[in-house]
């Protein structure tokens, strides 16, 4: 296959990040956008060099594009998604999360994904963060045992005031911290445990934006079948510092993988892992080590490896399935929240 076409579905802060990495993907050939926003159109138009369509549709009957990101706000991603699943089956599909706002869409998607005849990749970006990377890597090498405990943190004041209505509104964004940030948390837990969820305790909190229906805080448990327990902290009401990682507790000693920002700054690579090991190879009274782990853009690498899929034939790192383990979660921590933090069997 020669040089890719690509499409991308919206043109708001993620489609210009997908569009940014597509433009330096030395295999893509040529960019094409969908958005009915003048605004946008000009950005990519004068930006990105795209062709530029009103609509999706006219995009892939006009445009042809062989793969396709979704980037829009999260309502609107089932639509699109399960449209593309049905009506374009050659099409390779890059979905950002979420994967869709309730369980219903979520199963659906899952099951049409099943039966796609090209890939289908789901933004969980943080599995393409280097220094997460190589915490998954060391805690398969077996560095510190058998793991027991998780702990995830996510800090990062974003202020709901000022987002656009839909991210205010349950119904089209799915939830607040949870569904927006708090997903990354989730995913780390699933892909570093590495087992079946069994049960879940959640609580949701508006400690700081009173004034609208979604939650700025949420405290979750979850528990595997492996045994192991996870516990997550984290909050949009947080002002000061940007702060989150996952800490992973073993027989032998920990992993902490840990990223930081300065307000107002994104953290594209400013991630770090460390390794506390009580094996006598390091030290016969244990030792904090701090393995080297690759820093580099992780939304780079994510659309990188989505053209290595169309292209190459390379299996999509997050599938549906995948993201649907996640998402189950998700919906099962809101649930426990909103029956005053019931446990909920997965």
């Amino acid at each position: 296959m020669s040089g890719l076409t690509v499409g991308i579905i919206g043109m708001g802060f993620m489609g210009s990040v997908h569009a940014r990495h597509y433009r330096d993907n030395g295999r893509v050939d040529r960019l094409l956008v969908a958005t009915p926003v003048e605004q946008e159109q000009k950005i990519a138009r004068e930006r990105f060099g795209a062709e530029v369509f009103s609509d999706y549709r006219s995009m892939i009957q006009q445009g042809q594009p062989q793969a396709v990101s979704i980037c829009t706000p999260n309502f609107d991603h089932y639509e699109i998604a399960s449209w593309l699943m049905q009506e374009a089956p050659g099409i390779a599909i890059l979905i950002e999360k979420p994967l869709g706002v309730n369980d219903q869409q979520v199963a659906k998607l899952t099951k049409l994904a099943a039966g796609h005849q090209s890939p289908i990749l789901v933004g969980h970006s943080l599995r393409f963060a280097g220094a997460y990377i190589k915490g998954r890597e060391l805690l398969r090498q077996n560095a510190i045992g058998k793991p027991c405990y998780l702990e995830a943190r996510y800090k990062w004041f974003k202020d709901f005031s000022k987002f656009p209505a839909w991210k205010r509104d349950p119904e089209l964004s799915g939830g607040g911290f949870l569904m927006q940030s708090g997903l990354h948390m989730l995913d780390l837990f699933v892909w570093y445990a590495d087992s079946p969820v069994v049960e879940v305790t959640g609580h949701a909190e508006d400690l700081y934006f009173k004034d609208f229906p979604v939650e700025d805080t949420f405290f979750g448990t979850v528990r595997f079948a492996n045994g192991v327990a996870a516990h997550l902290v984290g909050s949009s009401a947080t002002k000061g510092f940007i702060d989150y990682g996952i800490e992973v507790y073993g027989e032998r000693g920990a992993i902490k993988v840990e990223s930081v920002a300065v307000p107002g700054g994104l953290d594209i690579d400013n991630h770090s892992v460390s390794l506390f090991t009580e094996e006598s190879a390091y030290s016969p009274s244990g030792a904090l080590v701090n393995p080297s782990a690759p820093k580099s853009d992780f939304w780079k690498d994510e659309i990188n490896h989505f053209v290595s899929c169309v292209l190459d034939g390379t299996a999509p790192i997050v599938t549906p399935a995948d993201a649907k383990i996640v998402m189950d979660v998700c919906f099962a921590l809101y649930k426990s929240a909103a029956l005053g933090g019931k446990t909920i069997r997965l």
